[in-house]
């Protein structure tokens, strides 16, 4: 239950946006809010609550780094795309 509050008070947050209630949040599931944060640009909490929950980060890595290249064929080139292309 603390991992739950936790969890939605960090997606509460005015930054963030997403005004969930318990009942949704387990309706949703972990893995779906986090989709939810990498679509709308929130990878770094999404890496934050995945690793909280202990769940795998291959595919926010993976849906980063495409945002990053993404971002970079469209000639916007950033120091995050840098720092993706060395870890990837």
């Amino acid at each position: 239950m603390c991992k739950t509050l936790r969890v939605l008070n960090a997606v509460r947050n005015q930054e963030i946006g997403i005004p969930l209630s318990i009942q949704q949040y387990k309706l949703l599931t972990p893995s779906v809010l986090i989709g939810r944060l990498i679509n709308a640009h929130q990878h770094h909490i999404a890496l934050r609550m995945s690793e909280y929950l202990g769940m795998n980060q291959y595919e926010l890595f993976n849906a980063y780094v495409l945002d990053i290249d993404a971002a970079h064929n469209s000639g916007l080139q950033t120091p995050k795309y840098e720092a993706a292309v060395k870890i990837s």
